[in-house]
């Protein structure tokens, strides 16, 4: 089967749906790095801990289903975050 990825720019999307709402920059807290080559589900759940300046927050952003864009939701707490092992003992 092959896989063909189809681009998309929701920046059009998102401007629309947002018209009027006061919109602010969320800064990412934790460095994420992605190599090239790496295979990435894109259907997973991702959760990014995001700050405005003052609050901070932790970004989810997921797809209902594979042909629409990334969904975003802003949850008001911090992730937490615990070494298994120490969990297991």
């Amino acid at each position: 089967m092959e896989i063909r990825e189809i681009p998309r720019d929701d920046r059009r999307d998102f401007t629309d749906l947002h018209c009027g709402h006061r919109l602010g920059e969320l800064i990412s807290l934790a460095e994420t790095r992605r190599d090239r080559d790496e295979i990435v589900d894109p259907m997973k759940i991702v959760y990014i801990e995001v700050a405005d300046g003052g609050e901070s927050f932790v970004l989810r952003s997921f797809r209902r289903r594979i042909a629409d864009p990334l969904s975003y939701e802003v949850v008001p707490r911090k992730l937490m975050r615990w070494d298994a092992i120490d969990d297991v003992r």
